[in-house]
């Protein structure tokens, strides 16, 4: 899932892929719809500088997470900064909401269910707007911010209480370490699953088929993150029947979600390509 130049015209780029297929596109199209992140750093930094030379538009270099660099213009870093802002939220909510529960369709769910699951909408956002990368580095700052943040409470909840809160220790304090730290170990093996996913298909798709790539990166990461965060949270129970049945029914209501949120995708997606001038 490599792509190199072989020669950069003035309107377009000549290119090549892992297997030595040659193709040809023109520097608006590579630099526009997010195809200038299968090439190298190299690659890229070439083709910015001969996009911003013709087109006298000031694109921004932000460097990734371990390596490599997203590409896209200064006036959308808010967008980005909101989508990240969102997700995060999303994640925090589902968190705070876990010990509570609701049914859905019949069945008993976790209450962050629902916020959760419109995550779904905001990562795969940005994976689409802005890249591979960009998505890789929020998914990981997330990662980041729930070990500090279940860190935090747990340091707090060493403090002596002023009266007697067992109860409320019980809920808020041992809960919520334990599921901080659940959620950032998920989120760094089931949702970089879905990133990567989603920019594979991107690839092979040639950028079309946006509900395609949604809905399979969603179904394999889901269906990794649901067996992670229940056996983690579940672990004494793990050998019960009843168990499997909450995965299950937990995974069915992502899978529903995950179609639910495909007009939602394209709206957002479609809004930003709007709004997103390059």
């Amino acid at each position: 899932m490599q792509l190199n130049i072989y020669k950069l015209n003035e309107n377009d780029i000549e290119y090549t892929d892992s297997n030595g297929n040659e193709y040809t596109s023109s520097l608006p199209f590579v630099v526009e719809s997010q195809m200038i992140e299968y090439f190298n750093n190299d690659d890229k930094l070439e083709i910015v500088n001969s996009y911003k030379k013709k087109y006298k538009s000031d694109l921004v270099v932000e460097t990734g997470l371990w390596g490599g660099v997203s590409i896209y213009k200064t006036s959308n870093i808010s967008y980005l900064s909101a989508l990240r802002c969102l997700f995060y939220m999303c994640m925090f909510i589902s968190v705070l909401l876990a010990p509570r529960e609701i049914t859905i369709l019949g069945m008993k769910q976790p209450g962050g269910i629902l916020f959760f699951c419109l995550s779904f909408l905001f990562i795969d956002t940005i994976c689409q707007s802005y890249g591979y990368l960009a998505a890789r580095k929020t998914l990981l700052i997330n990662a980041l911010l729930m070990f500090i943040s279940g860190g935090l409470i747990y340091v707090t909840s060493q403090f002596p209480a002023v009266s007697n809160d067992s109860d409320y220790q019980k809920v808020v304090f041992d809960g919520m370490v334990k599921l901080c730290f659940i959620n950032g170990i998920c989120s760094l093996i089931a949702d970089q699953i879905n990133a990567k996913i989603f920019q594979k298909i991107k690839f092979l798709t040639m950028n079309r088929s946006l509900w395609l790539r949604s809905i399979l990166s969603t179904l394999v990461s889901q269906f990794f993150f649901t067996i992670f965060w229940i056996s983690f949270f579940k672990f004494d129970n793990l050998l019960r029947f009843e168990t499997y049945v909450f995965i299950l029914s937990n995974f069915q209501m992502k899978v529903i979600f995950a179609f639910a949120l495909i007009p939602a995708l394209y709206y957002t997606t479609w809004f930003l390509s709007k709004r997103i001038k390059f």
